[in-house]
Parts: C-alpha cells; structure tokens; sequence
C-alpha cells in the first residue's frame, strides 16, 4: 500500500508568543550589560509580533458557529451521517471531481455538534485508487479553532479543506473518502457502519 500524505497546515500554535522570552533570555546570558537595554526592547517587540501573528491566525483559520438556518444546501448524497453519537456531517460539496495532477480538491463541510465532545477529534481525507494509492490531508475539522473538544452541543461550523494531488499522481478515478478519529490515535469513530464515509469519486485526468 502506497500513501501520499499531504502535510497538514490547518492547527495553530498556541504557544508562540512563550517562545520569544525565553529567546530573549537566552541571549541575555551572552550580550555585554550595557546592551541588555536594547535586547530588551528588541525582545517586547518580538513579544508583541508573535502576539499579533497568533491573533491573525485565530481570526484566519477559527471555524465559526454558524445559524443552520441560514446555510445554503451543499447537496452532499450521503448526509447527514453521524460519526458515533459525537458529530454529524449535515451537508458537504467536494469540488472539482475532475483535477489535473498537481491540482486541489476542496471539500467544504457542514458539521454539527450531537453532544459535548470530550475528544480532540481530527479528520483524514483521503484519496485512494484501484492500486490502493492513497493521497491523504489530516486537520482540524473546523478549519482551526475551536477543537472538537470545545464544541456544545447542537452547536454548528462550516469548514472547507483542501486536499493537494501530487503532480505524480497516477491517472484514473479515486474514492474520496472522510474519516474522524481522536488527535494522534488512530481509533476511527464509526459512521454508516464503516470506518470512513464515501464523500464520492475524482477523477485524476490530465485533460478537462
């Protein structure tokens, strides 16, 4: 089994901004005492873009709780499916079905929460062909912050990801397929009976 994994760019770093005053104190142990004054006005501005890069990021990448109400229909053929009694998939869209090597599929995502859950639940995409050739994205499911393990109940979030083909992708059709899984451990949470959700088919064509 061959498996292509796209590295994932979605989770964010909470602890940046600690980073810059231990740099700073680090340095102070090797500049003359007349140049600390100015390593510590060097090390708050540092504090300070690390502050506002992990602050942009929230505001970039947070998935937002959104009003089911007011959700355009995606038109997902297999949703809603449930994940375990945790989270249900409401709707998706998977665009284009049809990509070049070395194109993107993006698969956007209505989720909604079924209870509070207490896991760090992650998901995979995953492409996979005849040759069991698998092309695979981990992340976030909303994109982000919140966690699952922050989410209320009935609470809802859009997200979308993308899934990057290799430029050396083979040729033909592939299944896509979701699945849910706790942070660093691969216990799938079930849905429909099976380990992971048909989203689909995409067909990897070097013509449109």
């Amino acid at each position: 089994m061959s498996r292509i994994t796209a590295t994932p760019n979605e989770p964010l770093f909470p602890g940046l901004p600690l980073l810059a005053p231990v740099f700073i104190v680090g340095l102070a142990g090797l500049v003359p005492t007349r140049r600390k004054i100015t390593l510590t006005a060097f090390g708050g501005g540092l504090l300070a873009l690390n502050i506002a890069v992990l602050l942009y990021l929230n505001a970039t990448f947070a998935g937002a709780s959104a009003d089911l109400r007011v959700l355009p229909r995606l038109g997902g053929s297999v949703a809603p499916a449930d994940f375990g009694d945790a989270i249900r998939v409401l709707d998706y869209r998977v665009e284009p079905t049809r990509v070049a090597p070395g194109g993107s599929v993006t698969v956007e995502l209505y989720w909604q929460a079924l209870t509070s859950p207490d896991e760090n639940y992650w998901l995979l995409l995953q492409l996979a062909n005849r040759e069991n050739v698998q092309i695979n994205k981990d992340g976030v499911p909303a994109n982000g912050r919140p966690t699952t393990d922050r989410w209320q109940k009935d609470q809802v979030f859009v997200s979308r990801h993308t899934l990057a083909v290799p430029g050396d992708a083979a040729l033909g059709a592939y299944i896509l397929k979701l699945g849910l899984h706790p942070f660093e451990r691969w216990e799938w949470l079930p849905v429909q009976g099976q380990e992971m959700l048909t989203l689909g088919s995409v067909v990897v064509a070097t013509s449109p």
